[in-house]
């Protein structure tokens, strides 16, 4: 995927943020059209697996000669700018070479030209699809014309019964007044609002409250979030390990009196200590470069992707208004941020324009070893809807 492909899909992406809709993308060449063959390129193939329509890992390749037809047939909505008509995607691994991976929608042609990019998104045991770069269909979508209601009215979500309950109780803990904080530090702030919903303090990485993830913050405090944490593959081919970079790229901190690595990484633009990140489409990695563009290390997107998901399929992010008396600090959860499932592919998209960004935090200790606080992935409270495909927001003052 070029960066003109790349940047002509982020024009999109704020559209189906609003539509709150997961969606994947698929680049036809000249010849794909030709053959009625496309790749299921590995971003889509994720997509259909994480949505439950076809896994190509466990799919056997055809083979014409001894007539084993492995090729599985998905219902498919393609839509237009005027119309919606069902069709048939075939989703298969040749004879030839390793099975590559291959894709191709039937009786397509009408509405999909050479060079054109689709949208491919998932309901239920359906696929949606429609051509992104046939601008009668682009005004439709920009216009909120034909095609805009008709994904709006396919992906119409249900409510969630365990998330009223939770927001209930969260009410009744509002309800109470200002209420005695349980820890010092930022950590209180969570601390305190599981202290009051009863849930057990724990250190697993799962949701907190029957799968929804609680998130909470000061109001007074910086815009951007946690999404979640995950070390680099450090062990990963010509890279460096976490000794190597801290050595390379520290700095001394005359506040604390110690060598710190303390910084924010964002892609295509390095930091003043010359860190950032850059997404690799094809391959779907994420790397972090230095000075003079040195590859020190990555991650799989798809592994990130995993996590985000376990992370964040549904989440509470609250707002906490604090007062001081005392000497004794005391919260009120007021405001509420409902979020429900990631896009997942949208999130390589968001690193690359610097929205989703990470942060190294690293420092010496005075035995001289190393003492990282984990790697966040955050995102700016104002973006959180570019992220997520549902998102409602529950402010307690007004209820």
């Amino acid at each position: 995927m070029d960066d003109n492909t790349i940047k002509y899909i982020k024009d999109f992406l704020p559209i189906f943020s609003e539509l709150n809709i997961d969606v994947s993308f698929l680049f036809v060449t000249e010849t794909a059209y030709k053959k009625n063959i496309i790749d299921a390129t590995k971003p889509v193939r994720e997509f259909l697996k994480r949505k439950k329509i076809h896994d190509y890992d466990s799919q056997k390749q055809n083979n014409p000669k001894l007539k084993i037809n492995n090729s599985v047939e998905i219902p498919t909505i393609i839509i237009n700018e005027n119309s919606k008509k069902e069709i048939i995607t075939s989703m298969y691994r040749p004879n030839t070479k390793k099975g590559d991976p291959r894709i191709w929608f039937r009786k397509s042609q009408k509405y999909i030209n050479p060079n054109s990019i689709i949208a491919v998104m998932a309901i239920e045991n359906k696929l949606v699809i429609t051509n992104l770069s046939d601008k009668n269909t682009k005004k439709s979508l920009f216009d909120k014309g034909f095609v805009y209601e008709e994904l709006s009215k396919i992906f119409i979500k249900d409510e969630n019964c365990i998330a009223n309950e939770l927001l209930n109780k969260i009410k009744s803990i509002y309800n109470k007044g200002f209420v005695k904080t349980i820890g010092i530090g930022d950590p209180s702030v969570g601390e305190t609002l599981e202290y009051y919903l009863n849930i057990p303090r724990n250190n697993s990485k799962n949701p907190d409250y029957k799968g929804i993830e609680l998130k909470a913050k000061r109001s007074r405090a910086k815009n951007r979030s946690n999404l979640f944490t995950q070390v680099p593959m450090w062990k990963c081919e010509n890279g460096l390990n976490e000794e190597e970079i801290f050595e390379k790229y520290s700095y001394y901190s005359e506040k604390k009196e110690r060598m710190d690595l303390y910084c924010t990484l964002k892609a295509n633009k390095p930091n003043p200590q010359g860190l950032y990140l850059k997404v690799d489409f094809d391959n779907n990695l994420l790397y972090v470069l230095g000075k003079n563009d040195e590859f020190l290390t990555q991650w799989d997107i798809d592994f990130l992707i995993k996590r985000l998901e376990e992370k964040h399929n549904e989440t509470f992010w609250l707002d906490v208004e604090t007062k001081i008396e005392n000497n004794e600090e005391y919260f009120r959860y007021y405001r509420i941020e409902h979020t429900k499932k990631p896009k997942s592919t949208v999130f390589p998209f968001l690193i690359n324009e610097g929205i989703i960004t990470v942060d190294f935090l690293i420092h010496q200790k005075e035995n001289g070893k190393l003492r990282d606080h984990g790697f966040p992935f955050k995102i700016n409270k104002k973006d959180r809807n570019l992220l997520f495909e549902d998102m409602e927001v529950y402010d307690l003052r007004k209820s």
